[in-house]
């Protein structure tokens, strides 16, 4: 298994979300069988689905917040939710059903950050 978040996955995201082009730069990164993009450094998405199957979300906020997990596939069917924990830095793993595009975002009060990942 494959993941790509960012730049490498199709332009199109559920649920009304608008795309923002990314561009290969000094926040990407390459991490086990995964490519990293995106300029947002305050949420990040880790991990070795090919081996574990299991992700890490990190969203690091100025004002600490409770903040949401959502999880969506391409069809914008929500496949994970779940709150995160931490102080300042909030934190949830999450697992993908099986392979294709989902849309990865953490919802608070202070905003909401997205990203883009593609399992194959």
């Amino acid at each position: 298994m494959t993941v790509y978040v960012g730049s490498e996955c199709d332009a199109s995201m559920p649920n009304g979300t608008q795309a923002r082009e990314n561009h290969v730069g000094s926040s990407d990164r390459q991490a086990d069988n995964s490519f990293i993009s995106g300029e947002d450094e305050d949420f990040t998405v880790n991990g070795n689905g090919s081996t574990t199957g299991i992700y890490e979300a990190k969203l690091t906020q100025d004002k600490p917040a409770a903040a949401t997990l959502m999880v969506f596939d391409v069809s914008g069917k929500l496949v994970v939710s779940r709150q995160m924990t931490g102080e300042s830095v909030k934190q949830a793993d999450f697992k993908v059903p099986a392979s294709g595009v989902y849309v990865v975002k953490a919802i608070s009060e202070n905003g909401e950050h997205t990203r883009k990942i593609s399992v194959k």
